[in-house]
């Protein structure tokens, strides 16, 4: 008799989300690069895209500080023991 193997969940559904938020993020800033420049130039681009990389400065600060608090209570805990 066959087993079946053990499934996580969890990891496909946190790929399964996160590959829909990058793709997401994709087709917007595609759209965005091919509109933009038809109303408003390509300065007006140049803007657009300057202001979304300059946003994920702070984005990825908070994205970095938020793993690394996890890390850090996990090493805690598992020290704790």
């Amino acid at each position: 008799m066959s087993q079946k193997p053990p499934t996580d969940y969890r990891a496909i559904n946190f790929t399964m989300l996160r590959n829909i938020v990058i793709g997401f993020a994709v087709v917007i800033l595609l759209v965005g690069a091919i509109f933009i420049p038809y109303s408003y130039g390509w300065l007006g681009l140049a803007g657009g895209l300057t202001c979304i990389f300059v946003s994920l400065i702070p984005i990825g600060a908070t994205v970095l500080a938020v793993l690394g608090i996890d890390k850090l209570s996990k090493w805690l805990e598992d020290n704790d023991k």
